[in-house]
């Protein structure tokens, strides 16, 4: 007879198995890691646990990339408030994350395009933010890819809020 640790580590296998496609639905991948969890949670030294969590690892990796990238497409499609609620929405729940510093860089990006785009007696509180996302964005990561453009965006808000306070 077969021990009751494997066959619940065929259960979480099968979900693990009917994951078809994780950019449509994450429910397959919730549920299999929700199973792996279950079995490392319950045998944490048996002969399944090593694979158990190599798997969590693979499917936390795809859970990932699936929330970042529709944190994205709120940038993609203009919808830069959204955007920017989404990506630190994302930050929180994956901390960790290797596109943190993407998702600030777009998180500035955003609030550039909104500060820029905006009338003029708004321009001032949202430029401000920008600035504030930017120097969260140097103190986390500041040997990023993204820190020139993101600077360039910095120095320009520096600008026009000098420009602005010119004009007050």
């Amino acid at each position: 007879h077969y021990d009751l640790n494997y066959v619940e580590y065929l259960l979480a296998l099968s979900f693990y198995e009917q994951i078809v496609d994780e950019k449509k639905d994450t429910r397959s991948i919730l549920a299999s890691k929700k199973a792996f969890q279950n079995i490392i949670n319950k045998y944490p030294y048996n002969d399944f646990s090593k694979e158990a969590n190599e798997i969590i690892d693979e499917l936390q990796v795809k859970l990932e990339t699936k929330n970042f990238e529709n944190a994205q497409q709120y940038f993609k499609t203009r919808n830069f408030k959204s955007a920017i609620i989404a990506l630190e929405n994302f930050k929180k729940d994956f901390p960790d994350s290797k596109f943190n510093d993407q998702g600030m860089f777009l998180k500035i990006l955003s609030q550039y395009n909104i500060a820029s785009n905006s009338f003029q007696n708004l321009q001032e509180d949202r430029f401000r933010d920008l600035i504030d996302f930017y120097l969260d964005f140097v103190d986390e990561y500041p040997s990023s890819t993204y820190r020139i453009e993101a600077e360039k965006m910095y120095l320009e808000s520096l600008n026009i809020l000098s420009n602005l306070s010119l004009i007050h």
